[in-house]
């Protein structure tokens, strides 16, 4: 019974080290790590560029994990997501501004989720969430056009974060460009 004891403390100590270690390294320029290999280099591009503006002028960041499946070791993609979003740190520690987006492109049927730094919650609520994918990102996930889903989403949700005096410094340098029903914010140049 003691030996019982001791193996099922070391595998309590040890699952939590099992699952931290399936975690992704934070990806190199933070915005993109994609681990499916389904976006392109002008897409990764562009997140990284736009991102890296969008914290330099704000904190804040949205980032793309996309996997073809969820690790083992979690119950949901939501679970999984809330450790990468906490292991990477998104966004300003203080304003608690960061996105992550878990995209599971060969799970059947194909997922994501969004995970969101609490200081966005107010401007970010579920119910907006569920808003901008249906508009700007859906219709191509579910088609496999995995560059226009995620180039939609992430103009989307840096649309729908932002303060006005951000998207007013966005503007002043050349980065913004609001339309009246199109998302134009950090778009290509």
């Amino acid at each position: 019974m003691k030996k019982f004891v001791l193996a099922l403390c070391a595998l309590l100590f040890l699952l939590p080290a099992t699952v931290f270690a399936s975690l992704p390294d934070v990806p190199v320029g933070y915005a993109v790590l994609d681990q499916a290999g389904v976006l392109s280099p002008e897409t990764r591009a562009h997140l990284v560029e736009r991102n890296q503006l969008l914290f330099e002028l704000t904190g804040g960041e949205v980032r793309f994990l996309v996997v073809d499946y969820l690790p083992r070791g979690f119950a949901d993609l939501e679970a999984y997501a809330v450790a990468v979003f906490e292991h990477w740190g998104i966004g300003d520690r203080n304003r608690e501004n960061g996105v992550l987006v878990v995209l599971g492109v060969r799970e059947e049927p194909r997922r994501f989720w969004i995970t969101t730094g609490t200081g966005l919650h107010a401007g970010l609520p579920r119910s907006a969430l569920n808003e901008l994918t249906e508009s700007y990102f859906l219709s191509a996930y579910d088609a496999g056009a995995y560059d226009q889903a995620v180039q939609g989403l992430f103009a989307a949700l840096v649309e729908q974060s932002l303060s006005s005096q951000e998207a007013l410094a966005l503007f002043q340098h050349g980065k913004y460009i609001p339309a009246a029903g199109n998302l134009h914010l950090l778009a290509h140049d």
